[in-house]
């Protein structure tokens, strides 16, 4: 199977290993340290920057525990296979918390709600200055084969624990599956979970309205005869 890659390339490595050089998405970190390191944002800073600082503090001896928390499966469009002419395919992005230990044996400040699989493009005008663009860039092709790596390279974390979510990207389309569903079922049938669900919350919400107008009615009655 073929794997998209981004567009700065790094190796692709899925088992964790105990060593600091592991794969991850630092895509707008690099860009900044390439281009225009004297106009990096201030929170990449060295000393500001949480992978930074975690990368530092770390044993390179001892393991970096990588938890997955949650998983996204949604549709965009592909700008890293055609810019020019893309096409919407389904991608997934990874949430996950880091953990290590100092040289000493204790734990470093873990890396919280680290997001792979996606990042802002940036690029550098003719000024020097840098400029986000209105792209978001994707480069985790959705497959079972690639969330079944993540989950084998998560720890404390499994199938079971792990939320799994399906976004389709407009308003709060959203919703939670468990594990078979997210990995088994076509886009279009979760999309039609996600609106029934949708249409579900909305009639309840017209109903709790409903009801309470109807209160405020019955209150002014009451209060009008009291008079």
């Amino acid at each position: 199977m073929k794997k998209l890659i981004p567009k700065v390339q790094k190796k692709q490595e899925v088992k964790q290993e105990p060593k600091i050089d592991i794969e991850y998405n630092d895509y707008e970190y690099k860009f900044y340290q390439e281009n225009a390191s004297d106009k990096m944002p201030y929170h990449m800073q060295p000393g500001k920057y949480d992978i930074g600082r975690f990368k530092a503090a770390v044993d390179p001896n001892k393991p970096i525990r990588r938890k997955i928390t949650r998983m996204y499966r949604i549709k965009a469009l592909d700008l890293l296979s055609d810019s020019d002419k893309p096409k919407r395919k389904e991608f997934l992005t990874v949430v996950e918390d880091w953990y290590g230990k100092r040289v000493d044996g204790t734990d470093v400040p873990p890396v919280s709600e680290h997001k792979n699989g996606v990042y802002n493009e940036l690029r550098l005008n003719q000024d020097g200055s840098v400029e986000t663009t209105n792209n978001l860039i994707y480069y985790i092709p959705f497959s079972k084969e690639n969330v079944d790596e993540w989950i084998d390279m998560s720890y404390g974390t499994d199938k079971d624990t792990i939320q799994f979510w399906v976004d389709a990207k407009t308003g709060a389309r959203r919703k939670q599956f468990d594990y078979d569903d997210f990995v088994n079922k076509k886009w279009d049938e979760l999309v039609q979970e996600i609106d029934a669900k949708t249409n579900d919350n909305r009639t309840i919400e017209q109903l709790t309205a409903l009801v309470s107008k109807q209160q405020e009615q019955i209150d002014a009655l009451l209060n009008e005869k009291k008079k």
